[in-house]
């Protein structure tokens, strides 16, 4: 055995003998989360954890203050998460999250799940009622995991060589995202095809505010030149298929730019 990997066995024993697992405090954020590291050594001695909730902190496992805790004690949590690359298993709140272990989030699983997901509600030949909840449940997500890649991205300074990343507190009009990223990075040049994207958004809104019905403002921002004032917007299986791929994709291209 190499000593690295004796000088991990001997950690793991004096933090977790029984292997229960542990619960951890972050130092900077003070999030309380319950972490079971991998039985083998993974990456350098001493060893050192990320923040579950992402909040930016690394630093070695005693500075969190670790606890051991049985599995079956740890059960007020959101989330659990076995990372698929080192075998940590993670509890900790909200959505998205950082694995202690390897530092990767978990934006890519999200709406690689929710892709899987959508596209067997797809395979049942929704009728229209539900071809609206899910494209807005993928414009949701959409939001919601891109607001948290952003934070991230421009808290760790992840920018590339365009310049620095800025905030964007919103992703449900996506245009006007992607203009104010469009200097470092732009979503557009990895969307398939990005004037439909922005017209399912766009209709996405229009079943959130005007009950599906087309008025002139979705026209102006969509480009739908085939909508009708006043008539109900057309929306089809393929649509939203074609907007969870998107969606998907871009995430994908983000986390790989900006937080890999």
């Amino acid at each position: 055995m190499k000593e690295e990997d004796r000088r991990y066995e001997a950690t793991l024993d004096a933090l977790d003998p029984k292997r229960l697992g542990l619960m951890v405090t972050c130092p900077a954020c003070q999030a309380v989360s319950w972490v079971k590291l991998p039985e083998k050594r993974y990456g350098l001695s001493p060893i050192t954890i990320s923040c579950p909730r992402s909040c930016g902190f690394y630093g070695p496992i005693f500075e969190f203050k670790p606890k051991d805790s049985r599995s079956e004690d740890a059960t007020d949590f959101d989330i659990e998460y076995e990372c698929p690359r080192d075998h940590t298993l993670t509890r900790s709140q909200g959505r998205v999250f950082k694995c202690p272990t390897c530092a990767i989030e978990n934006p890519r699983d999200i709406m690689r799940d929710l892709r899987e997901s959508v596209e067997r509600d797809l395979a049942q030949n929704p009728d229209r009622d539900r071809l609206a909840d899910l494209l807005s449940r993928t414009v949701g997500t959409f939001d919601g995991v891109m607001r948290a890649c952003n934070v991230m991205a421009v808290r760790v300074g992840q920018s590339g060589s365009a310049g620095n990343l800025p905030p964007v507190n919103s992703f449900q009009n996506i245009a006007a995202a992607r203009q104010k990223m469009s200097a470092v990075w732009d979503m557009k040049s990895v969307s398939h095809d990005w004037n439909a994207l922005v017209r399912s958004f766009q209709k996405r809104h229009c079943f959130a505010h005007t009950l599906g019905v087309v008025d002139q403002s979705y026209i102006d921002k969509s480009g739908d030149i085939t909508a009708v004032v006043g008539r109900q917007v057309s929306l089809t299986t393929e649509e939203v298929r074609a907007c969870v791929l998107d969606t998907e994709n871009i995430v994908r291209k983000f986390f790989g730019m900006f937080l890999s």
